[in-house]
């Protein structure tokens, strides 16, 4: 399975409208989110993109691990980021970090992943995305998503 990883800052006049726009940003301002927990299933390839190359309906359901940090406190930095492992067979996981710096969040994300690699006496190459900024004129939003397939609705009629 592919799972895509994209990351995005948005803006709008409420926390909730900055966190739609950074969505949008992304290409899921559209889709039905379904937030899962952290474990990549066997056979996975994580790629990072700037926007998702998956196609899907209005109103589709995604499957995703999500890390996101708003705020509309002026001068306040937010950060969000994802880290994971992948072990050879694909499995792996995802965890996520909010902070308020970069470097914070780098290092909890590090952190965190060689405690749970050292817990399974396992040991993988580290992968992250963070993306954050200063809130200045108006709410903001820093995203980071993983995105698994989207399924459609089942309709009866």
């Amino acid at each position: 399975m592919k799972i895509e990883v994209m990351s995005a800052l948005g803006r709008g006049p409420t926390e909730l409208a900055a966190f739609h726009d950074a969505l949008a940003r992304v290409g899921l301002g559209d889709a039905n989110l379904i937030v899962l927990s952290s474990v990549i299933p066997k056979g996975s390839v994580v790629e990072l993109r700037k926007k998702t190359s998956k196609q899907y309906s209005y109103g589709s359901k995604f499957y995703v691990v999500l890390s996101y940090c708003k705020t509309s406190k002026t001068l306040t930095n937010v950060y969000a980021g994802l880290g994971w492992y992948l072990r050879n067979d694909g499995s792996g996981y995802f965890v996520e970090i909010t902070g308020d710096s970069r470097d914070a969040v780098e290092e909890k994300i590090k952190k965190t992943l060689i405690h749970m690699q050292e817990l399974k006496n396992e040991q993988y190459k580290l992968s992250y995305e963070i993306v954050g900024g200063m809130c200045e004129n108006q709410p903001l939003c820093a995203l980071v998503i993983a995105t698994y397939e989207p399924e459609e609705w089942r309709l009866q009629s």
